[in-house]
């Protein structure tokens, strides 16, 4: 045979080997990055239940934490702080608590902590990983604005007042002995109190005027504010130790950010986040990237994967909750199925960050929940 061409065979089956080989490996990069791992809370008719996914190993695990703690289906909120669940409750004009550790599985109760009275009315509920949080009107129906912090241990309590002429309370935000409690007052006015579940002690106050704030905190543990409005906002990061400005950076966004704690995640220069659609629509919100570097706002085309995902289940959906996978970053919209009404069966709509639909997992639940890693 013709050397020549016996070279060329034998570069010619190298080469698509190496090419073979390359795209395989490309392949197994992108499968890797878009793995979903994640856990959540669901619920049906009858019990509450704490799921594990994970795409990789093909495996869905879950435990009825009705059955096995006698967890209360009708809680008022669920809060996380770090590997603990927390479910507030009410019952009989008693507030209660249960948590649930998701790394070791212990679980424990606090019963009648607070009661409604007609000395304060309670606003919100949340916790430290050692105390209870309760923010209040005292008396009702004032503008006076205060906080409970509790000793789950011994029961003992203190009041500190943190605010006055409040109109509106938002979301609470716990994170590392630092309590964030916004407000608007009577004057249309956001306002931010840090204050110090160590020492009961406000740190910092902030006066927005007339921005609109929403914060987060980054995944350096620090305090990221981005406040503005109509479009033109800055990026504030301060230290939670003592709340000094680290840096601040304009931009421009248009987006309506919720005022409050965001239910979104920020890491490096890109933020995770749910962008609003314009009403009428058959959704509320689509998930969206924004990059801080380059400007980028990458909004995810939602209402076509939501037609893809009806054709798939063979009815519609309501979303039920919304969240982030880190590992894999990918979107993660829970749903309940509308037929038949009332039902609670659901599913999980797992959306990549280019906008790629990767899959639609059906369960016998409705998601209300996803646990932050």
């Amino acid at each position: 045979m013709n050397p020549r061409i016996v070279y060329w065979s034998v570069f010619l089956c190298l080469f698509i080997w190496s090419c073979s080989k390359d795209e395989a490996g490309e392949q197994e990069m992108v499968n890797e990055q878009n793995a979903a791992r994640f856990q959540f809370i669901g619920e049906d008719e009858d019990s509450i239940y704490w799921y594990n996914y994970d795409s990789e190993q093909e495996l869905l695990t879950s435990l009825n934490l009705t059955a096995e703690d006698n967890l209360d289906r009708f809680y008022i909120t669920l809060r996380q702080v770090d590997d603990v669940l927390s479910f507030f409750s009410l019952f009989q004009g008693n507030f209660s608590l249960f948590q649930k550790n998701i790394q070791n599985n212990s679980s424990s109760t606090t019963e009648n902590f607070i009661s409604i009275t007609g000395e304060r009315s309670v606003i919100w509920g949340a916790n430290t990983e050692t105390q209870i949080l309760v923010g209040y009107y005292s008396p009702p129906g004032s503008g006076e604005f205060g906080v409970r912090v509790l000793d789950i241990g011994t029961g003992d309590f203190v009041d500190t007042p943190l605010a006055s002429n409040v109109f509106d309370t938002l979301e609470p935000l716990y994170f590392n002995q630092r309590l964030f409690a916004s407000y608007l007052d009577n004057n249309d006015r956001y306002h931010l109190v840090v204050f110090s579940t160590a020492d009961f002690l406000i740190i910092r106050s902030f006066d927005f005027g007339d921005q609109i704030p929403a914060f987060l905190i980054d995944e350096t543990g620090n305090l990221v504010l981005l406040r503005g409005r109509q479009g033109v906002f800055s990026k504030e990061v301060y230290s939670l130790e003592n709340m000094d400005l680290l840096m601040s950076d304009p931009f421009q966004l248009n987006e309506f950010l919720e005022p409050g704690p965001l239910n979104a995640y920020l890491t490096g220069n890109k933020l995770y986040y749910q962008s609003a659609l314009v009403q009428p629509a058959p959704l509320s919100y689509t998930p969206a990237v924004y990059n801080f570097d380059n400007t980028e706002n990458r909004v995810i085309d939602i209402l076509t994967i939501r037609e893809t995902v009806i054709e798939q289940i063979g009815q519609n959906f309501i979303p039920t909750s919304f969240g982030f996978d880190e590992k894999g970053r990918n979107f993660l919209m829970g749903f309940a199925k509308t037929i038949p009404n009332g039902t609670f069966n659901g599913g999980i709509i797992i959306i990549a960050e280019d906008g790629t639909l990767i899959e639609t997992l059906e369960l016998p639940v409705a998601p209300t929940y996803f646990i932050k890693n």
